[in-house]
């Protein structure tokens, strides 16, 4: 920003869009996440970053989203999908793409304004893009490129006045992941992370494009384009059953993975990780759990440890998103891929020479069975027992749902909800932390559960640094 203010040279540029604006959907109950990259916007003051608007849905929701009612399900909260097919309404899924401008001289902010319908579909532009993963502005026209690594294409979107959609880019490989402007503006080349290509594509339709005068709030004459040569610069590593598996992870084009093909695994679960989000279910508040690293002898999985098989839990997900249901071969590659074709992030805190005095202290305190974290978080089995355990974090509307669930079965509402163990591995990046992501730290989770989870009520501030110290290695 001060290197534009202190003299960049502006380049010619050719506006290609006045309106309409970013497909914000005038929905104050969208927040921002993962954002994926950014870029210097060359017209103006600001960087512009690419990355998701989610809904991930209230408390008032959850009455549809399980089924209490016979209303249709809204669009906020995990798995909805939108009231209406083809997907129009807004909003039309709880994850969506979007652009925001940031400036530190002048309070830019999106614009909203009506969702851009593509062509006869009648369908909103934006839902055919997911997983944003780089941004690049054009060298000569006031213009950017989002690559889309869910959707295998490319979002060219104009960045002056009321910014709004340009056109596609397709026919490109596998889960775009980078895209780079020749020196004149009149090439793109798209790097395809999964099918280890880079993609040539002629904008000239584009430049053309700009010359266009007649452009209205309903038609914005979207370009399309699609590659003309693929050139390989790698070889796949993944076995080829792991490939199929990252394939149904990263492809939100797929109806048997979500409805319509709208959402991915990744969409959520960016680079098998997390999007520290805390989304609405149907057994109440649950945050997004990391995988990579995280699954292999950590049965039963998820937060209320329902299903024994890694399989059966990807089933479960599946439907919740509104999918058919994987073929079995894209049900066992997904499973092995979640286990094998997964990194997670490096640790900071683990040092080549071993553990420093202070994890070495809070080691000892992690298995003293008077503390008792080992006793459930068995160092062992991945840092679980495998069981279900109230710890006294059971929500208000956990308590509502459980009430709820008594009065259907003819038994007494049980007084906290039991949780399964989760696993500590990976501690150092899967804030914020207990199933409903309210404990944005470790000491949160150390002062709330003092006497519920372990027993740590009696340990002094210094002692609780050790410990922490040491989970953070996991």
């Amino acid at each position: 920003l001060w290197f534009a203010k202190s003299g960049f040279k502006r380049m010619r540029s050719t506006p290609l869009r006045t309106s309409p604006g970013f497909d914000q959907l005038g929905d104050t109950g969208r927040r921002g996440t993962r954002v994926a990259a950014g870029t210097l916007n060359p017209h103006d003051d600001s960087v512009l970053l690419t990355h998701l608007v989610v809904n991930p849905g209230t408390p008032e929701q959850h009455e549809l989203l399980s089924g209490l009612t016979t209303t249709a399900a809204p669009s906020g909260g995990y798995g909805a999908t939108g009231t209406t097919d083809p997907c129009f309404d807004p909003p039309p899924r709880p994850a969506e793409i979007a652009l925001t401008p940031v400036s530190v001289f002048s309070d830019a902010a999106p614009v909203v304004v009506t969702p851009v319908v593509k062509g006869p579909s009648g369908r909103a532009f934006l839902t055919e893009f997911d997983q944003p993963s780089d941004i690049v502005a054009h060298p000569t026209l006031a213009m950017v490129a989002v690559a889309a690594m869910g959707t295998d294409n490319v979002l060219l979107m104009s960045v002056i006045g009321r910014s709004g959609p340009v056109g596609w880019i397709d026919g490109l490989g596998e889960a775009p992941a980078g895209v780079a402007f020749s020196h004149d503006g009149r090439v793109a080349y798209v790097l395809n992370a999964h099918s280890f290509t880079i993609s040539e594509v002629d904008l000239e339709p584009v430049r053309q494009s700009a010359d266009a005068t007649d452009i209205g709030e309903g038609d914005p004459s979207l370009v399309h384009l699609t590659a003309q040569r693929h050139v390989t610069f790698g070889t796949d590593p993944l076995p080829e059953t792991a490939r199929l598996g990252r394939r149904t992870f990263f492809n939100a084009n797929n109806p048997r993975l979500s409805k319509a093909g709208r959402l991915a695994c990744a969409t959520c679960h960016f680079e098998g990780n997390e999007d520290k989000q805390v989304w609405i279910v149907p057994a109440g508040e649950r945050q997004t759990p990391a995988l990579a690293g995280r699954l292999a002898v950590t049965a039963p999985f998820n937060w209320g440890g329902t299903e024994t098989e890694l399989k059966g839990n990807m089933a479960e997900t599946i439907n919740r998103m509104g999918g058919h249901g994987l073929t079995p071969d894209e049900l066992g590659s997904l499973e092995e891929f979640l286990l094998v074709g997964l990194e997670p992030p490096p640790n900071p805190h683990r040092a080549a020479e071993g553990l420093t005095p202070e994890q070495v202290r809070g080691k000892a305190l992690f298995e003293d069975p008077i503390v008792g974290c080992s006793g459930c978080h068995r160092p062992l089995q991945a840092f679980t027992d495998g069981l279900r355990h109230d710890v006294g974090t059971t929500t208000t509307l956990e308590q509502v749902i459980e009430a709820e669930n008594a009065s259907k079965e003819k038994r007494a509402p049980r007084k906290g909800v039991p949780l399964n163990t989760p696993s500590l591995v990976g501690l150092h990046h899967t804030a914020p932390y207990l199933h409903d992501g309210s404990a944005a730290t470790l000491w949160d989770v150390l002062d709330r559960t003092d006497r519920s989870m372990g027993s740590t009520q009696s340990l002094t501030e210094s002692q609780k640094a050790d410990l922490i110290s040491y989970l953070l290695t996991l």
